[in-house]
């Protein structure tokens, strides 16, 4: 039972990193990474955007295996255009 477990949470956090492989190839988020990095720059009040640190650090816990609804919820809170 525990080694089913374990495969679903393998497969689950695999299907996380594929998409979230997929967004940061994307050249719509290479766009925005560029205006973000300008608005940055010209922003004289401190502005805060979504920290892609929290994607990185709960890849690495495992927490998207155990729940990957909220790898989606984090990915909607990433600005798109």
């Amino acid at each position: 039972m525990e080694m089913d477990r374990d495969k679903t949470v393998n497969a689950n956090t695999a299907r996380c990193q594929n998409i979230l492989m997929d967004v940061l190839r994307s050249e719509n988020f290479a766009l925005l990474c560029s205006v973000l990095c300008r608005t940055v720059h010209q922003d004289g009040e401190r502005t805060r955007y979504f920290d892609f640190g929290v994607i990185d650090s709960r890849m690495k816990n495992g927490n998207y295996g155990h729940e990957p609804e909220l790898f989606m919820h984090d990915l909607k809170l990433v600005p798109t255009s």
